[in-house]
């Protein structure tokens, strides 16, 4: 399967996301500063939490010269969960859809059957 990666810099098809805090996130526009668009797989992901208590350790440094976006497909009760657990400081939005992670050129796995998990 061929899928097209997306090169920073290039422009990306206008796309919205709910955010926990009641606003919807458009990314994809022209605008005066760059946005770091960060997807992380979701509540199950232990590793991803790890990854994004990095990120919100470098928010202000990276917050003054760029936008950034955390979004996931995870259901807003799940999105809200994590961001009560962690206290996360940045935009944190759910309810990405498949068609939008492959319209960013995301590798998209299948889930894990519940046996698996």
């Amino acid at each position: 399967m061929t899928m097209s990666k997306p090169r920073v810099g290039a422009p990306i098809e206008p796309t919205s996301f709910p955010a926990l805090s009641g606003d919807t996130i458009s990314i994809g526009q022209a605008k005066d500063r760059w946005t770091m668009l960060f997807v992380y797989r979701g509540k199950h992901c232990p590793r991803c939490k790890r990854y994004l208590n990095k990120l919100n350790a470098a928010l202000p440094a990276w917050s003054e010269v760029m936008d950034v976006l955390v979004v996931s497909a995870d259901t807003k009760e799940k999105a809200r969960a994590d961001m009560d657990e962690f206290g996360w400081d940045f935009e944190l939005c759910y309810g990405m859809s498949e068609a939008q992670m492959r319209a960013l050129g995301l590798y998209v796995s299948e889930p894990l059957s519940e046996a698996e998990t």
